[in-house]
């Protein structure tokens, strides 16, 4: 969507198209219309219920004047095909009758009598046919038959409806407080079904093309303007053109309503009325978040596999003999492997070894002491009296004369000469091509070959681990905190 509000940022609009921002918000807002129209229509049948008694059906003073607000439903109805469904019709108004009749003849009239025993016939055939069954509300039939078994203390549901329209029960009881029950709790659940046309090809009658050809009429006008324009100005071909307004299109199709969300989101933000690069860059970071983890772990057990693979197919002993003799392709002329080898040689010999020379002689002097343990003229001179300081004596000037002459060694080793460089090469070299031979020889190649594939696979299993959600954000938000930083 950022790139779609970059492209339209880009595009030149005509005047005549509401290059103006007046214009482009009023389409944006037409646009607006008709998506609020197909969520309505999405809604209308699971919320149908809501729309019923809440929206419309009242009457309302205006200038002096009586008016009455029509229920939505009875404006919508039409629209999906929906009727009132003439059996509970056919009872709520037999019960309406009821009231009619108790109120001007009694209770106890012979008139009264035939219309209860109407309903006690109507509430087991409606219990028996389920007319709620075609509008999907056999549920709301099922919460009707457990109030009324609930109120009249019967499990079953005729014998509870038999009994509540009975004029011994409506004396006993009063007819004024069961029908308050009744209409407060029963007769709602009745309203609320219906039938619903279908056509013929067994669908459900749906007519709501009629009213969003108004809104697709005009705004597949102005999409062809729009290309038509973008055509002329920028010398583009008919297809090139309409990719840029691509998402106008959405607008086009007869179903799948619901992603007309798209260009109206893309109109409102080409409007400035709303802001969607926030909501577009959290997105893609929300993105980022849930699938770089897999992705990079993926590719490094990826890696590790090849690897293995690789030494599973290698032949070690063929490897060896062909890098003895195998010429190398040198790209600096500079042998880098000898290069770094002479630079750590001599940071160890100038600042490392100084550091360590305590305890490289006191080594040495634990070293010449054991040896001179081993000879048996000097235990005897350790046994005579007086000479015990010479032997500390001894000891301690053989060992500083050991290190000393070590030291100064590895000191004057920086400045060999170039035949004790030459020499050095040579010892490598010839110490590479023995042990190359040897390798070849030796029963352990194959035995190497094992443990570098399981030192592999262990690395794959206890390092190349799975980062969690959070870890991932804290990367991300320090990859922006970078970027803000050299922005």
């Amino acid at each position: 969507m950022n790139s779609l509000a970059r492209n339209s940022d880009k595009q030149k609009i005509p005047k005549s198209l509401g290059r103006n921002l007046l214009f482009e918000r009023g389409m944006a807002l037409f646009a607006v219309a008709n998506l609020g129209l197909v969520l309505f229509d999405l809604s209308y049948i699971p919320w149908r219920n809501f729309y019923l008694f809440n929206i419309g059906g009242f009457r309302i003073e205006l200038l002096g004047f009586s008016v009455s607000v029509p229920r939505i439903t009875d404006i919508y109805d039409p629209i999906k095909g929906i009727e009132p469904h003439r059996d509970t019709v056919a009872y709520l108004n037999t019960i309406n009758q009821l009231k009619v009749e108790v109120t001007d003849q009694g209770l106890r009239s012979p008139q009264v009598a035939v219309t209860l025993e109407k309903l006690q016939i109507m509430s087991g055939d409606i219990i028996d046919s389920n007319p709620f069954a075609a509008a999907n509300k056999s549920g709301t039939l099922e919460r009707i038959k457990n109030r009324m078994r609930s109120h009249m203390g019967d499990k079953s549901s005729k014998a509870s409806f038999a009994l509540f329209w009975s004029q011994p029960h409506l004396s006993q009881a009063g007819f004024i407080e069961e029908m308050n029950f009744f209409d407060s709790q029963l007769r709602r659940l009745i309203e609320t079904n219906y039938f619903r046309q279908i056509n013929e090809t067994g669908d459900f009658v749906d007519r709501f093309f009629l009213l969003d050809i108004f809104f697709v009429s005009i705004l597949s006008l102005e999409l062809a303007l729009r290309v038509f324009y973008l055509r002329r100005s920028r010398n583009l071909s008919w297809s090139e053109a309409a990719l840029w307004r691509w998402y106008d299109f959405l607008f086009l199709l007869p179903f799948l309503q619901i992603i007309r969300i798209i260009p109206v989101l893309v109109r409102l933000h080409q409007a400035e009325l709303i802001n969607v690069e926030i909501v577009n860059r959290q997105l893609h970071e929300r993105f980022l978040a849930i699938f770089s983890g897999e992705i990079t772990q993926a590719v490094i057990v990826r890696i590790f596999e090849q690897m293995e693979d690789s030494v599973r197919q290698l032949d070690f002993k063929q490897l060896v003999s062909e890098g003895v003799g195998k010429s190398y392709i040198d790209l600096n002329n500079t042998n880098e492997v000898a290069a770094i080898a002479n630079l750590v040689f001599q940071a160890t010999i100038e600042d490392v070894l100084p550091q360590m020379r305590p305890s490289i002689e006191a080594l040495v002097k634990h070293a010449t002491e054991n040896a001179l343990q081993q000879v048996s003229i000097y235990k005897g001179i350790t046994e005579i009296p007086g000479l015990g300081a010479m032997q500390q004596q001894f000891t301690e000037q053989v060992v500083l004369q050991i290190s000393q002459t070590l030291f100064s060694s590895l000191e004057n080793l920086p400045q060999m000469d170039l035949k004790t460089v030459k020499l050095s090469e040579d010892l490598v070299q010839n110490l590479t091509e023995i042990l190359a031979k040897e390798m070849r020889q030796h029963k352990s190649i194959d035995k190497i070959k094992l443990l570098l594939i399981d030192l592999l696979a262990e690395i794959k299993i206890n390092y190349v681990k799975k980062l969690s959600q959070q870890e991932w954000e804290e990367i991300l938000e320090k990859t922006k905190a970078i970027q803000r930083s050299t922005n």
